[in-house]
């Protein structure tokens, strides 16, 4: 404690903006009462004088600490902090990689070696479907794509080259594609579509670009199903979304050359047949519905 008596309390540095500590709140007889907690209380609340004096700043810039994940959105509405959100999802990151470490520890060493995921999941960006979360799926089990409304678009480079490297490096064997109630992106394409089908030259956004198709199958619903609004029409679009892009997979390159039992230039094998499927996640059940859409090399 030798080391704490060199820096007396009447000598600290404190900007005057700033409530005390508690540690220097207290009457000097009270470290001497108690002298394990006044050291605790020192260590904490102690600058050595080479350090620049406590600022407003610094204190306002300090991450809030929430042990419950749920309220920090209302924290967080609340209190605008802007770090709060992101230094929390740091924090529960370290607590699972010391809990993964602690109940499994070969599962972090096996996946930093190689991945062998079986499904490759077609699906909506959506913060609210998870995919590992919601089938209480493992690290390392489900290869993934999402995008707005969960489409498979023949000219989309990015959804095409995942499915590309998911069968012909990975060795996937069944691809699903998810849509989900609800879709934020399926509601802008049956509003969008109110007018008319979009024109075919290009849209001005990429967003708008990319919900063009979902538009355009959204106003040939509506079209084939006259007086059918609301959440009806919006079940119906989702369904048929699904549809279209599960058909969008089938025809893909990649899994007819699979289909066809090509060797893939990947992996220099031929890979097992894959399957492909159509299901929806009801947000309100937290479950997901196989839509009967599979589709296999021989069917």
């Amino acid at each position: 404690m030798t080391r704490l008596a060199a820096y007396p309390l009447r000598s600290l540095p404190v900007h005057t903006s700033i409530r005390p500590s508690l540690a220097l709140a207290r009457p000097s007889h009270l470290l001497r009462v108690a002298p394990a907690a006044a050291a605790a209380a020192a260590v904490v609340s102690l600058q050595p004088p080479r350090q620049q004096p406590l600022s407003t700043t610094a204190v306002a810039s300090r991450p809030y600490r929430e042990p419950r994940f749920t309220k920090l959105f209302q924290l967080y509405s609340q209190r605008n902090d802007e770090d709060a959100m992101v230094q929390h999802l740091l924090e529960r990151n370290v607590a699972w990689s010391s809990k993964t470490k602690e109940t499994r520890p070969a599962l972090l060493e096996e996946l930093s070696k190689s991945q062998s995921p079986k499904v490759l999941w077609v699906g909506c960006a959506d913060s609210r479907i998870p995919e590992s979360v919601i089938c209480g799926a493992d690290p390392g089990e489900i290869f993934v794509t999402r995008n707005i409304a969960n489409q498979f678009r023949p000219d989309d480079d990015n959804a095409n080259s995942v499915l590309e490297f998911a069968v012909q490096a990975l060795g996937v064997e069944h691809v699903v594609v998810v849509g989900h109630t609800s879709c934020g992106g399926v509601i802008a394409a049956i509003n969008g579509s109110s007018n008319g089908p979009p024109p075919d030259e290009a849209a001005a956004t990429p967003l708008f670009r990319h919900l063009t198709p979902l538009t355009k199958l959204a106003y040939r619903v509506a079209q084939a199903n006259p007086g059918v609004t609301g959440a009806e029409l919006n079940a119906l679009v989702t369904r048929e979304s699904v549809r279209e892009q599960v058909d969008n997979v089938v025809k893909s390159a990649t899994i007819q050359s699979n289909w066809k039992e090509e060797t893939s230039p990947l992996s220099g094998k031929v890979m097992k047949k894959v399957q492909v499927h159509g299901w929806l996640y009801d947000l309100a059940a937290g479950q997901l519905k196989d839509l009967n859409l599979t589709r296999t090399a021989n069917a």
